[in-house]
């Protein structure tokens, strides 16, 4: 949906009133790109009501269903389709968790890959329990309500030094619900923290409208997050990456562990020349 949304190349008296479902897969949309998307579809003249769906390739594409009378946001992602069972087991374990539960979220059900070429790979992902049953991990992080509906909040699981979880949609969320003045599109990174292995470091990346900087809308982000959400620093960007954005969204982590190591490096630098 991002594609549609962001291309540039659908003008704005495009006529879509022959659009009668639109949806989103691959990541979750975060509650503001939710509503941009929608207001999308309905300033182009469709009734079609937005939905989310979930899967992967290795789940054979998509698992859920967006069929709930709970709405659409906050990483609802539906309910499990026919012969699909999804469940949430502690992340690393084949302990199940009971409802509203954070953990892993797992899939049982035809549509399951054969397996990687790489068989330790595989054996992580594809795991039979003590009951025999084959589950699929797959390494999202999420929980279920009591009536059954999913909601995925991110991938993997995200613990900050001294406490407090990073699951990346609700902390979005937090942000986009603010509605912060200046801010149009937001997103967190988690990168790990070096000093503290196993432990992890978020920082917000924002597009900021024209005559806004990042020391306009700082208190105010703060105001919206809890103090362990608190980003490491907030990165002013010309638009989100939206094409296939799990891997942007894999190399801006790659970009900031550069970024942070060639900090040290010149600090160390400047620290050997004080020195001499």
């Amino acid at each position: 949906m991002d594609a549609v949304v962001n291309n540039g190349r659908i003008p704005d008296d495009y006529d879509m009133s022959h659009l009668f479902a639109a949806g989103i897969g691959c990541e979750p949309y975060n509650n503001s790109q939710l509503r941009r998307a929608q207001k999308f579809v309905n300033d182009h003249n469709s009734q079609a009501r937005l939905t989310v769906g979930y899967g992967c390739s290795e789940a054979g594409s998509n698992v859920s269903l967006p069929m709930t009378p709970h709405p659409i946001g906050n990483g609802n992602v539906g309910i499990p389709l026919p012969l699909t069972t999804l469940s949430i087991f502690k992340p690393g374990t084949q302990e199940e968790l009971s409802y509203n539960q954070l953990g892993e979220v797992c899939k049982h059900g035809p549509g399951n890959m054969l397996g990687y070429d790489n068989p330790d790979a595989t054996a992580k992902v594809l795991q039979t329990h003590p009951d025999g049953t084959e589950w699929l991990h797959m390494g999202d992080i999420g929980y279920m309500n009591e009536d059954g509906v999913v909601y995925v909040l991110g991938r993997g699981k995200s613990p900050r030094y001294q406490g407090g979880d990073l699951p990346l949609l609700p902390m979005e969320n937090l942000v986009a619900d603010a509605e912060i003045e200046g801010i149009t599109d937001e997103f967190f990174v988690n990168v790990p923290d070096e000093k503290h292995p196993g432990y992890f470091l978020p920082y917000l990346y924002v597009v900021l409208k024209d005559g806004y900087t990042v020391d306009d809308i700082e208190d105010k982000v703060k105001e919206c997050l809890k103090p362990y959400m608190y980003p490491v620093e907030i990165i002013p960007i010309k638009e989100r990456p939206f094409f296939h954005f799990k891997t942007n969204r894999i190399g801006l982590t790659n970009e900031l562990i550069a970024a942070r190591h060639a900090k040290k490096f010149f600090s160390s630098k400047k620290s050997t020349a004080a020195n001499r």
